[in-house]
């Protein structure tokens, strides 16, 4: 059992190319043998001893097979030797963690130890050739995907990931043999030192590979914007998308070993934060976040140097063009204010203001385009991203566009206008000032009240203003007894009188109905809108005081109440 130890080891450690196939066998040692124990740790190392002879004889086998297949089959078979591999590293991993566990608990596992110290210590040299076998494979991938054309490219370019990552485990497998020789007591500081410089060597090469493909990405997306339209551009941007991604992938994986070899990282932390724009937990490191800070005020007192002076030419421009479109913006204020206040059309005030702040706001909203255009702005897609903002905005404020819409149904049929007097949503008012959105009404007891518009539009309004001349309409009563011509011929008598009242149309005094207390005399005259309340009250007084001097009377609510008395005589009989 012994010898299965020796030969499984050096099996592990073999590699499952088919340059490394030929690679001779340990002769058996038929001296050598290991006795089972009961024990469940030693069991569980046997067993892992036989998972491992196991999966030596399986490489063999696949090794041989691969020597003699060809094209697809041998990358099949290659694909499956390469999880063998995967395999027997982790049996190593778990037997080396078993005899140490063995020999904390006091128990000789000097034999097998030894073996696979020995086993590993002779092989261990393999990782770094088959590393460079590797490197050597992807850089003739790289070439023959070069050369390629149409769909191959595609195949080639899932052939290198394949290959990538093949090669990160391979890194990540050797320093995980490394700490394995450790535990056991080897001196690994050499093999230790050789790993790190590797390791570097690979992060510098990623980083290489991430800076170029960033500039490529940013010279494509620059032609892009030019000619939007242009497929093969397209096509050539989401490769060196791809190929930026796996860089970044490979690399962010060194970086982790490079922290196993506790190497400096710094800047290749700072480089995957750069290219990819995720904010990741290295950012908290001090010397990370002062390198990318160090990084960007470089980089900005580059743009000032080189971009400075025509910025700052591009910024005057703007200043200018602003200036010059809120002058135009001013001039075309006021022209629209004397023509919409001059207008035959007697648009009203909500209309009027409306056109004016709308003339001023189109005009500096040209500048500001304009502007932006002056800077090397896409005006495009800004208008689209403005529109996109717009119908997020639209839901997100549907009570304030309801107040809007109910604006310009007020604006377009115009029910009222400012200084009117009107009743709507249960107030009475008038208006003193009105917008899209709410109407100000200033109530008789002087309250400002702002209204929104949907409460205004969706409810009966009542405008009292609206028509130049108003009937006054008023109520009197003379009792029962009183002469009605005579009633009749004093309310003529004190309307015809009145100066504000109109002759035309003529008032109206007719007998009007037999109340219950009175017979009621109806008495409309008309009059100007403005001399309303005028009417009103000098006409209930005059009325008052001619009655008075008439001796007409004004009857209150009365009854008549009827008593009847019962005679004593029957009352007797009743009893």
């Amino acid at each position: 059992m012994l010898f299965a130890v020796a030969l499984a080891v050096v099996l592990a450690a073999q590699t499952l190319s088919a340059q490394e196939a030929g690679a001779a066998q340990e002769p058996r040692d038929p001296d050598i043998a290991v006795e089972p124990e009961k024990d469940p740790h030693t069991s569980e190392a046997e067993r892992l001893q036989d998972r491992l002879e196991t999966l030596g004889g399986r490489r063999q086998e696949f090794e041989s097979r691969i020597r003699q297949a060809s094209g697809e089959d041998r990358l099949v078979l290659e694909r499956q030797n390469w999880q063998l591999q995967l395999e027997t590293h982790a049996t190593i991993r778990g037997l080396a963690a078993n005899l140490l566990r063995q020999e904390s608990e006091g128990r000789d596992v000097t034999a097998p130890k030894q073996e696979l110290t020995h086993g590993l210590e002779r092989r261990y040299p393999s990782y770094p050739r088959l590393i460079d076998r590797r490197l050597k494979r992807l850089t003739e991938l790289r070439t023959e995907r070069d050369a390629a054309t149409g769909s191959d490219v595609n195949e080639f370019e899932r052939r290198l990931t394949e290959e990538e990552n093949r090669l990160q485990i391979l890194y990540r497998s050797m320093l995980e043999i490394l700490v394995v020789m450790d535990s056991l007591g080897l001196d690994v500081e050499p093999w230790r030192a050789d790993a790190a410089k590797r390791v570097t060597a690979r992060a510098e090469t990623l980083a290489g590979r991430i800076e170029v493909f960033r500039t490529k990405q940013k010279d494509l997306t620059k032609r892009l914007t030019e000619s939007p339209d242009d497929a093969a551009l397209q096509d050539q941007l989401e490769i060196i998308a791809e190929r930026l991604k796996r860089s970044t992938d490979n690399l962010s994986a060194t970086v982790a070993l490079m922290a196993k070899l506790d190497l400096e990282r710094a800047q290749y932390q700072q480089l995957l934060i750069q290219a990819t724009g995720e904010i990741t937990a290295d950012i908290l490191d001090s010397e990370v976040a002062l390198g990318l800070l160090g990084q960007w005020r470089d980089q900005a007192l580059e743009q000032v140097a080189t971009r400075g002076p025509s910025w700052l030419v591009k910024l005057l421009f703007l200043v200018l063009i602003l200036a010059a479109f809120r002058v135009l913006a001013a001039i075309t204020r006021r022209i629209v204010s004397r023509s919409v206040g001059a207008s035959r059309l007697n648009l009203s005030r909500l209309l009027q203001e409306t056109l004016v702040s709308w003339s001023s706001r189109i005009v500096m909203a040209i500048g500001f385009l304009v502007a932006l255009g002056q800077l090397g702005i896409q005006i495009g897609p800004l208008l689209a991203g403005l529109g996109i903002a717009g119908f997020v905005l639209g839901f997100a404020l549907q009570d304030s566009l309801s107040n809007f819409a109910a604006g310009a149904m007020i604006l377009i049929y115009r029910p009222f206008d400012v200084g009117d007097v009107i009743e709507a949503a249960g107030i009475a008012g008038k208006v003193s000032r009105m917008s899209l959105v709410s109407t100000t009404i200033l109530t008789f007891d002087n309250q400002t009240l702002i209204v929104p518009n949907n409460k205004i539009w969706g409810d009966v309004i009542r405008n009292v203003t609206a028509q130049t001349i108003r009937r006054v309409d008023l109520v009197f009563g003379i009792g029962y007894a009183d002469d009605v011509e005579h009633a009749e011929s004093v309310f003529r008598d004190v309307v015809a009188k009145h100066e504000k009242v109109l002759a035309d149309p003529k008032p109206t005094v007719k007998l009007h109905a037999l109340g219950e207390s009175s017979v009621d005399f109806i008495v409309r005259p008309w009059c100007r809108k403005e001399d309303y309340w005028d009417v009103y009250w000098d006409l209930t007084r005059e009325v008052k005081l001619r009655f008075d001097r008439e001796g007409i009377s004004i009857p209150f609510p009365q009854r008549d109440v009827h008593v009847f008395a019962e005679s004593s005589s029957q009352n007797e009989t009743d009893r």
